[in-house]
């Protein structure tokens, strides 16, 4: 059941901070493999949200819509899309 509000000083807090689904750093892992740990996280203590590293186009709308379903506070979502646009650049 969603709550408005955080009550308590803890649910305060973890609403400052936002947490990595995903990585590009060796070994990568994709937002889909870790949405198994990023999902205990937001059931033990929702952060205020997420930072997308490594993401799949046709995946991640689920995976993210499931990882926002299950919150009680429904995380701001953030993409860290450098490595993609140095990808399109050295395309030209």
């Amino acid at each position: 059941m969603l709550s408005d509000h955080p009550a308590t000083l803890t649910e305060k807090a973890a609403q400052l901070v936002m947490v990595r689904l995903g990585s590009n750093l060796p070994p990568p892992v994709t937002a889909e493999a870790d949405a198994v740990r990023v999902a205990a996280l937001l059931d033990r203590c929702p952060p205020g949200g997420l930072v997308l590293f490594h993401g799949d186009r046709t995946e991640t709308p689920a995976t993210l819509a499931r990882l926002q379903a299950s919150s009680r506070f429904p995380p701001l979502v953030a993409a860290a899309t450098e490595e993609v646009a140095l990808d399109v650049r050295a395309q030209f």
